[in-house]
């Protein structure tokens, strides 16, 4: 249960001062989304036009061979999947580690109702996540439709506006965090993109990938879900003190982000079900998976035989001289000086 109702929150106004103040771009907090939102915005505009198409064509040749829209998906996946790993680890960090959202009595911020919770750190990940969101919203607008119909732009508006509202109002960043942690299955979908793309589809990693992506999905971004609209129903008070751009951000978007996680999560499982039933059929690997550990196993073999031909001489000349040694001659005369003895 809420433990402040609307009564105690009101009557308690004053003590709330500062937590419910409006937006001010000179507020020592604000500068601090706005400044890692500036260098988000621009790390993630630097990986996608600089680092992504030379770091690409060492790691994989079949990047050359790729369509001019794939290269350019390719690229995108990189700033995605890093902003992806950044946010998931800064979220579970401020939540699972840190009192910033803490509601046990002793708690130095009990007095502050949940809702209206910020720190430096938390206005920092929205800030990341927010230049993030600024640079790949961008990067579909420009090339759309190649890299995005219309439900990606209405995803990306959507967590854009949702990311600013609870910045700016320094308002529900602990259920912003949670639905910024959903995107532990990013790394797993842009995997499996390029796995298709290099002609892995029919390798064990194609089907491992894909099973993390299933189990990370169910978790992250369908049942917590289910927690998360619990906790917000338990604290269901603290919304009608919300400003009015959070508030509404806060009860419409995850209801729709829920909706499309349970329609994406849909063809997950029947991708996954058609995938291990092709595995059933022995479906061969890729021929190219094949010979290039056919190769690296050619090229071992001599390696490994010309070490052992080496190492053998080199044994039995070390066991021979330890043998030989005047410290072993002694001990073997003390042994036997002793099974004398015994006798």
């Amino acid at each position: 249960m809420d433990r402040f109702s609307l009564d105690d929150i009101t009557r308690n106004f004053d003590e709330y001062t500062r937590t419910f103040r409006g937006f001010s771009l000179l507020d020592d907090d604000r500068l601090v989304w706005l400044g890692t939102g500036l260098a988000s915005a621009l790390s993630c505009h630097a990986c996608y036009t600089l680092g992504s198409s030379r770091l690409s064509a060492h790691l994989s040749q079949a990047y050359g061979q790729l369509s001019t829209k794939d290269k350019k998906d390719w690229n995108s996946r990189y700033s995605s999947t890093f902003h992806a790993v950044v946010i998931t680890v800064l979220a579970t960090y401020i939540i699972c580690c840190t009192d910033a959202f803490d509601e046990s009595p002793g708690n130095k911020r009990q007095a502050i109702p949940l809702m209206f919770r910020s720190t430096r750190l938390t206005q920092a990940a929205l800030g990341t996540s927010l230049g993030y969101f600024i640079m790949d919203l961008y990067i579909v607008a420009v090339h759309y439709p190649e890299m995005g119909g219309p439900e990606m732009l209405l995803h990306h508006t959507a967590a854009l506006l949702s990311v600013l509202a609870s910045a700016c109002y320094g308002q529900a960043h602990l259920y912003t965090l949670i639905l910024l942690g959903t995107e532990v299955t990013t790394p797993f979908i842009n995997m499996r993109w390029v796995l298709d793309r290099v002609g892995w589809r029919q390798t064990r990693a194609y089907i491992a990938n894909g099973v993390c992506l299933f189990v990370t999905w169910f978790l992250g971004r369908v049942l917590m879900f289910v927690w998360f609209f619990w906790h917000i129903y338990q604290h269901r008070a603290q919304l009608k003190l919300l400003n009015w751009p959070p508030m509404i951000l806060i009860t419409t978007v995850p209801p729709l982000l829920y909706a499309l996680n349970l329609f994406w999560f849909g063809k997950i499982c029947n991708g996954l079900r058609k995938l291990l039933q092709s595995r059933k059929h022995k479906v061969p690997m890729d021929e190219k998976a094949d010979r290039s550990e056919q190769q690296i196993l050619a090229s071992l073999i001599p390696t490994i035989s010309s070490a052992t031909a080496n190492l053998i001489p080199q044994a039995k000349a070390v066991a021979a001289a330890a043998v030989s040694s005047p410290q072993r001659r002694g001990t073997s005369a003390k042994l036997q000086n002793g099974r004398k003895h015994a006798e």
